[in-house]
């Protein structure tokens, strides 16, 4: 069975935009709210409030801490919400399909109020910046579960690893669309107000183009249509679960499952750090200034752009658990030679293996959850794999945040130490994980 690449691309715009909206976020809103947070804490100062308060105020705040957990709602949202939003869309029918309409729901909703974080911004109303983003996070939750959900029910079983690694690979493109947009407005604007407003316009423009042409190429419906009504031949498990018939998974599969997620955990907690504290690991360890800021990400991104079909084609031969594997010993490995580097052309280096890194683990993960899912459990199986990741996304801001904050004799460069640990975890987590191969994979 061959994959229709052509489709899945245009489904994956979808993704596409997710990962436009959390480039950006992840890159400038931990600097948007540092700058504001500081602001009003020289404010306080300045107001002469309870003199201890305000020495308190301006010497041990821990911001970083703040902004880090600020950072984490919207994964504390997705737990609650993603779950929620994709039952409701398996239950949902209307012209356009049941994923269809939340996509659409949410990608305008955020498109409309990310230029208003830059205008509150320039207001100096850090009031007007929380309710934007509070909005901008409602509408990524709406759409995010949706949006994944839209590629399994347009493709066959034996082709979704696949579908998910060009879906990677669309998200990819969104990250690196906004991270280009970033470099090229930095050049004009350097920082401060323009940059800012350039910026999230520019973010918005992105992705009301992706969901336009996803509009008018994908017509759900019509490809769900087409879906042939059996993948293979069903199992009697499959069966009972068809028929609401409860089954215990075997005890060998549960705890494959088990330490499989903990390493999905894992893997989050460390490359999460990486995402949501880079940009001031740049500027404050590195020096880099806001156009180059987030070049070593880009480069990261832009080698799992390359990567991440090939790595499909390689872990239907080498197998999922190994190319995983590699894949975290390469993150592992990179980040503790990261914490050593200053010089920007060796760290550019290593950021192109971790992005290779990060592509052979994200395009196995989720196939290997689902692997083990028969019939319709699908659904259930990618909410776990979510709440995992999820979690992870939740506590690696506050944790890495409190550790910059309380060791000041060291701050942000403990953000690759901390990764390498995690990673350690997630590789000794991978070695007891003994199913979740394709079997069925072409």
């Amino acid at each position: 069975m061959k994959l229709n690449y052509k489709r899945t691309v245009l489904v994956g715009l979808a993704f596409l935009t997710i990962q436009a909206v959390w480039q950006l976020y992840n890159t400038e809103i931990p600097l948007i709210l540092t700058e504001m947070i500081g602001d009003i804490l020289v404010a306080a100062n300045k107001a002469q409030w309870v003199d201890k308060a305000a020495r308190i105020l301006e010497t041990d705040f821990p911001i970083t801490t703040v902004v880090n957990a600020i950072m984490s709602v919207d994964n504390v949202m997705a737990v609650f919400l993603l779950p929620i939003l994709g039952r409701l869309s398996d239950n949902t029918s209307t012209r356009f399909g049941k994923r269809t309409p939340y996509i659409a729901f949410g990608i305008i909703g955020a498109a409309v109020a990310l230029p208003f974080v830059a205008l509150f911004y320039a207001r100096n109303s850090i009031v007007g910046v929380a309710i934007m983003l509070a909005i901008i996070l409602l509408a990524m939750s709406v759409y995010r579960s949706p949006a994944v959900a839209l590629m399994p029910d347009v493709t066959p079983k034996p082709v979704r690893s696949k579908a998910n690694a060009v879906i990677n690979l669309m998200g990819a493109a969104g990250t690196v669309s906004v991270v280009i947009a970033t470099f090229i407005i930095g050049k004009i604007f350097v920082s401060g107000v323009p940059f800012y407003t350039a910026l999230f316009i520019a973010t918005s423009v992105i992705i009301l183009i992706a969901f336009f042409v996803f509009l008018y190429t994908v017509n759900e419906p019509k490809l769900v249509a087409e879906m042939p009504d059996d993948d293979g031949e069903e199992t009697e498990e499959e069966r009972l679960t068809r028929e609401g018939v409860g089954i215990k998974m075997q005890s060998s599969k549960l705890v494959s499952l088990i330490f499989l997620l903990l390493a999905v955990a894992f893997a989050y907690m460390a490359y999460g750090a990486i995402e949501t504290n880079f940009s001031r690991y740049a500027t404050g360890v590195l020096g880099l200034d806001e156009s180059q800021k987030s070049l070593p990400m880009m480069v990261a991104m832009g080698a799992a752009l390359v990567c991440f079909v090939a790595f499909a084609f390689v872990s239907n031969k080498l197998g999922r658990k190994r190319v995983i594997i590699i894949g975290v010993a390469v993150l592992a490995a990179c980040a503790t030679l990261a914490s050593f580097i200053t010089n920007i052309a060796v760290l550019y280096v290593l950021f192109a293996l971790i992005g290779i890194g990060w592509a052979a683990i994200n395009v196995n993960f989720y196939p290997m959850v689902v692997e083990m899912a028969k019939g319709s459990d699908i659904g259930k199986y990618t909410g776990v794999f979510y709440t995992f990741q999820m979690a992870a996304q939740i506590a690696t801001p506050l944790l890495s945040g409190i550790l910059i904050d309380s060791l000041s004799s060291i701050g942000m460069r403990i953000l690759f130490p901390y990764a390498g640990v995690f990673l350690v975890f997630a590789l000794v987590s991978m070695l007891f994980v003994r199913h979740g191969e394709a079997a069925e994979e072409n």
